[in-house]
């Protein structure tokens, strides 16, 4: 089997290490050098993530090349900061922003250019939803759904629970892969 290139994560707080055992395996896999990069459009770009993120993964690795890149950020430098990163982190938040953000930068096709140049890429919640083909999510006795750009060839739910799992499956009557926080489904 192939190492991994693709790391979706169901949910957790990286300021309490939650995710420490699965954000070392996305470390691990890197096979170049190259900034860590960190997609912050789905929390508002918030800078007090980005900095707990790098904190974070900086205490995990001899990296010291943190890039963060905003919404804001153009097509174009977009995707050479990608394309030459060695890992993409893309965090939570909103699914639909994020998802907005990636299509205006090159949509799936950055995506794809990036696994082919060796970058790893690495989604949290509304991260891992851009990364899957599908998502869903069980909230307020109702199923949202949504697109991703399909690195991931499968439909998942984050932040799953027995209940979620069991609304989600009775109401769409379809197979989907559920991740609890601090699980993740790699590729």
């Amino acid at each position: 089997m192939d190492e991994p290139k693709v790391f979706l994560i169901g949910g957790g707080e990286i300021i309490s290490r939650e995710t420490e055992e699965i954000d070392r395996a996305a470390l691990a896999a890197r096979k170049k050098s190259g900034a860590i990069v960190f997609v912050g459009a789905a929390a508002n770009d918030s800078e007090s993530y980005y900095e707990c993120f790098k904190n974070y993964y900086a205490s995990m690795c001899d990296e010291k090349d943190f890039v963060m890149l905003k919404s804001t950020t153009s097509a174009k430098e977009a995707r050479e900061v990608l394309l030459g990163a060695s890992l993409v982190y893309f965090g939570g938040g909103s699914t639909e922003v994020l998802y907005d953000v990636i299509q205006k930068w090159g949509g799936k096709q950055l995506l794809e250019d990036a696994l082919e140049n060796d970058v790893i890429l690495a989604g949290l919640s509304a991260g891992a939803y851009v990364l899957a083909k599908e998502w869903r999510h069980f909230e307020d006795g109702k199923v949202e759904t949504g697109p991703g750009f399909g690195l991931a060839d499968i439909t998942i739910e984050c932040h799953s629970t027995d209940d979620s799992r069991k609304a989600i499956a009775e109401q769409t009557d379809e197979n989907f892969i559920p991740l609890r926080n601090c699980e993740y489904y790699s590729c």
